[in-house]
């Protein structure tokens, strides 16, 4: 089978290393720290402005305090027809509250009928 000319056959087993850095002489293993040197370390770069970024005992453990979004509130998507009129107003109302969706509108109008409701001032209907 042909190699394509992409491989070359290896001459001897000397010649297979590959050039680069020699990381021979480099530990693999964890990296043993006095508590004593690290303290000063710690304390030599407080003094120079340096401050904690929460990497104490607490954080490493597990009980550092995590930031989680609230969940969604759940929606509804409604389709609404209405004479154009109505529709153009509503549109108005809504800029003209400054809100960016429909259903602060909406909002505020149940706010309204709530308010009227718990002053005693809600319409009785016609007959």
């Amino acid at each position: 089978m042909s190699n394509f000319g992409f491989k070359k056959p290896a001459t001897s087993g000397e010649d297979t290393k590959r050039p680069g850095l020699d990381l021979e002489g480099i530990p693999t293993g964890p990296i043993a720290l006095d508590p004593v040197k690290e303290r000063e370390a710690v304390q030599r770069g407080e003094a120079l402005g340096f401050t904690d970024r929460g990497q104490n005992e607490d954080t490493q453990k597990g009980r550092g305090r995590r930031r989680q979004k609230p969940p969604a509130t759940p929606m509804e998507v409604i389709y609404v027809r209405a004479p154009k009129e109505l529709a153009e107003w509503f549109q108005n109302y809504t800029d003209a509250q400054g809100h960016k969706a429909y259903w602060q509108s909406i909002q505020d109008m149940r706010d309204l009928i709530e308010r009227r409701r718990d002053t005693g001032t809600e319409r009785q209907p016609q007959e």
